[in-house]
């Protein structure tokens, strides 16, 4: 995934480049430096298949707001 293709799936997902790091379990920074340096292929691959499917983004956010 490139940087481009990285912001513009925030974007469709209405995520923050800093809501990213932590949705992730990292730090906000690290969402920062994704969308500096393109996200690890991972993280790629969770974008676009949230992406498909809006369901499995509600469940990686609740997720992570009871991880914090």
């Amino acid at each position: 995934m490139t940087v481009s293709e990285y912001k513009y799936a925030l974007r469709r997902l209405g995520l923050t480049q800093q809501m990213a790091g932590r949705v992730f379990g990292m730090s906000k920074r690290t969402g920062q430096r994704w969308a500096r340096y393109g996200p690890p292929e991972s993280v790629a691959a969770v974008l676009l298949m949230v992406d498909n499917d809006r369901h499995k983004l509600d469940v990686l956010l609740n997720q992570s707001r009871t991880d914090q």
